[in-house]
């Protein structure tokens, strides 16, 4: 018990030392607190910048692959797209001769092969499928976001999953 009682006695004059301390040198002591609460006010806030402008750089070159890669993309569409104009063009001169009882005639070699081309549309779904198993939110701009989502969505689950039904016959 007195062993107890001495201890609090001490943690008493332990602790009016100190509020006599501070009542002296309180100004001093606030100043430090204030200059530390601001210097890890500072770090956190430029620590927040530092992870912002990654994202956004990260950002743009996704957004940039992207662009790339639909344009690609565009340039396979629009070589199909030519492809199946010939295939179906091919395919209108073989009718025309065949309905109007015309001899056969070496130019029709060429639209004969015409007609075995199938032209499948292929799109490159690499940058979507990294980006889809890193951060899809990495995309700021949140249509942009959605619309990329449902073009990519839209084509695995409809034109891709057709092109292999074809196939697969």
């Amino acid at each position: 018990m007195a062993q107890c009682r001495v201890w609090v006695v001490s943690l008493y004059i332990l602790m009016k030392t100190i509020l006599e301390i501070l009542q002296r040198k309180w100004a001093e002591y606030l100043l430090e607190i204030l200059v530390i609460v601001i210097g890890v006010l500072g770090a956190f806030i430029l620590n927040n910048w530092n992870d912002q402008r990654k994202l956004k750089k990260e950002e743009k070159v996704t957004l940039s692959n992207f662009k790339e890669s639909l344009k690609n993309d565009l340039q396979n569409l629009e070589f199909r797209i030519d492809l199946n104009n010939r295939v179906d063009s091919s395919i209108d001169i073989l009718l025309d001769h065949l309905e109007e009882d015309i001899d056969y005639n070496d130019s029709l070699k060429y639209h004969f092969g015409n007609t075995t081309f199938t032209a499948n549309l292929q799109i490159d779904l690499s940058v979507f499928e990294t980006l889809k198993s890193n951060n899809l939110n990495i995309i700021s701009n949140y249509k942009l976001r959605e619309n990329i989502i449902r073009f990519y969505t839209y084509y695995i689950d409809n034109v891709e999953d057709s092109n292999l039904k074809k196939f697969a016959k």
